[in-house]
């Protein structure tokens, strides 16, 4: 992804940056939604998006060190509300992907729990200690066949 430059820091420019982070933070939410969201192609895409918010958030935070937004916000409190709104929105949108995020990892480590079973320092592994593979009763139950 090619870098863009840093908008100037108009309550326009903010309003619009904060948009994008908004479509990102939608995109993002879609795919975690999705059935397959931690799967494959989902956790390359989950990459991307994040990359992309990053930049986005970013590009957001190296307009604000800028004194012009101030200035301009002064002589249009209107449009500094927009701008104040949207980036609320932002937030919203942030929290509520963060909890689908959160419930996602939780089921993950739930189904990890009860393959793992009573002792939680075992860990399943496909591998023996001395790196064959660890046959879990397929050889004793082929000679039944």
């Amino acid at each position: 992804m090619k870098k863009q430059p840093i908008p100037v820091a108009t309550l326009d420019n903010f309003i619009s940056v904060c948009s994008e982070i908004a479509l990102t933070l939608e995109r993002e939410h879609a795919l975690l939604r999705g059935r397959n969201s931690l799967l494959a192609d989902g956790v390359d895409e989950l990459e991307e998006i994040q990359s992309s918010k990053d930049e986005q958030i970013a590009t957001l935070d190296k307009m604000t060190k800028s004194t012009l937004y101030s200035s301009e916000a002064q002589v249009d409190p209107v449009k500094a509300a927009e701008v104040r709104q949207v980036i609320e929105h932002c937030k919203k949108l942030q929290a509520r992907n963060h909890q689908v995020f959160t419930r996602i990892v939780a089921a993950q480590k739930r189904i990890i729990e009860a393959l793992v079973g009573p002792e939680p320092d075992e860990l399943v592994s496909l591998y023996n200690p001395r790196g064959r593979s660890a046959d879990y009763g397929g050889s004793r139950r082929a000679g039944f066949a």
